[in-house]
């Protein structure tokens, strides 16, 4: 099954049902639009693990510095 406006570029070859433009699996369709829902969640959650990162990293020099003085 095709849903509505669903962009078929080529041949669909494994049946199921499939959605979206271009048309993939339902499921995946599904799933992707899961997470395109969640991208500012993402975004926040990256800035704040780089944060942290910098942080350690920055320690990590600190306590380097300290051992060689």
């Amino acid at each position: 099954m095709i849903g509505a406006q669903s962009g078929i570029s080529k041949a669909i070859k494994k049946p199921g049902v499939y959605f979206g433009s271009p048309a993939k699996e339902l499921k995946t369709t599904l799933k992707l639009e899961a997470h395109l829902r969640s991208l500012p969640k993402y975004v926040e959650r990256i800035k704040a693990l780089e944060n942290k990162i910098l942080e350690l990293e920055s320690k990590n020099i600190t306590d380097k510095e300290k051992e060689n003085a």
